[in-house]
């Protein structure tokens, strides 16, 4: 059994208008096989439920990096899964880490719906459902901060069982050893259990550092180009291959490299 795992901005996402033209014959082709598509995001439950239901999919999908799993339950609706903190947890513990940081960092629960929005580009609406989270904080700080070893802040905080990770527009803090490739590992068992005769392979696509979990952790990765042709990835490993079309455009020619 073929299971597909996709990145949603700049992947499956155009990272500049939110849309999905070029995308749609890539998600399209995967129907016709029968071959799942899990989306799988940064973004909030609320946010991915609505992609979720206007792409017309049917499969789990993992949102807020890894930090919360969402399996249709057949009725409409979605039962979730959380492998580590919840975001109230998560909030009290940044307190007593602000410290870390240079400037003064400021989570998404601390910004409007309209700042949200001018940030990311995102409609007044989705910027709402961007800051309903379950399983992740998002924060940003301040543009003089300067720099800061990232992975010499990881090292301090793991002994407290969290995590950050780097994204495009704000930092995540999330618990500990919870990612896309975490959350991919426990969709293969969801899909094992389907499927209890057959051997289970999987193909991640993405387009960010960011995605990099999620890609080492499939049989098949594919890397997707930014828009203006680049990679946003340094050092990548022989077994992810980067396409040659960018965002949309390259999901769609990863999954017929993936399907052919």
């Amino acid at each position: 059994m073929l299971v597909v795992f996709s990145d949603l901005d700049g992947t499956i996402l155009d990272s500049e208008t939110y849309g999905c033209d070029k995308s749609r014959p890539g998600i399209e082709l995967l129907k016709t096989r029968g071959v799942p598509l899990v989306l799988v995001s940064s973004k909030t439950f609320f946010e991915m439920k609505e992609i979720h239901a206007e792409l017309r999919l049917g499969d789990p999908f993992i949102f807020e990096n890894g930090g919360g799993i969402a399996y249709p339950d057949g009725n409409g609706d979605f039962r979730i899964g959380f492998p580590g903190m919840m975001t109230g947890e998560l909030t009290e513990k940044f307190q007593g880490i602000k410290d870390f940081f240079p400037g003064s960092p400021r989570t998404i629960l601390e910004m409007g719906e309209d700042e949200i929005a001018e940030r990311t580009g995102l409609s007044r609406k989705r910027a709402g459902l961007a800051r309903m989270r379950k399983a992740s904080l998002p924060f940003i700080m301040d543009a003089e901060s300067g720099s800061f070893d990232l992975d010499k802040i990881n090292s301090l905080l793991s002994g407290r069982g969290l995590s950050i990770m780097k994204g495009k527009r704000f930092f995540y803090l999330m618990s500990a050893d919870t990612d896309k490739g975490t959350a991919v590992g426990i969709i293969r068992g969801y899909y094992k259990k389907i499927d209890v005769c057959g051997g289970i392979e999987t193909a991640g696509i993405g387009d960010s550092p960011l995605d990099l979990p999620l890609l080492y952790a499939v049989d098949r990765a594919f890397l997707v180009r930014g828009p203006d042709g680049s990679v946003s990835c340094n050092g990548i490993p022989g077994k992810i291959t980067v396409t040659d079309g960018a965002g949309p455009e390259g999901f769609t020619e990863a999954v017929k490299k993936i399907l052919s």
